[in-house]
């Protein structure tokens, strides 16, 4: 799955009244920094500053949809995993592979 791709959901998601969020890890696609091979608690941090800006944001999370590394970490072969959270309790459920 490409960018336009999730360009395009997120733009559907909106014109649709549901508010959508998308990022790149520091040092992937649009965002900023320097890209590091391996290094796996930038990423943590990446991801711990989105659920905290979330959870002061009053917003309930219905669903995360993420591709490739943003889906668990572990799935770099073009599978899509689907996490629906409640109250940001993640509840890893989901699977669908195209």
């Amino acid at each position: 799955m490409d960018d336009s791709t999730i360009k395009a959901l997120t733009t559907a998601l909106t014109r649709e009244g549901i508010s959508a969020f998308r990022f790149d890890f520091s040092g992937n696609g649009e965002s900023e920094g320097s890209f590091q091979y391996g290094n796996y608690w930038k990423e943590v941090e990446d991801l711990r500053s989105v659920v905290e800006y979330f959870s002061g944001a009053q917003r309930k999370t219905r669903a995360i949809i993420g591709h490739s590394k943003g889906s668990d970490g572990g799935s770099s072969g073009g599978g899509v995993e689907v996490l629906v959270a409640i109250e940001l309790v993640f509840l890893w459920s989901v699977l669908v592979l195209e």
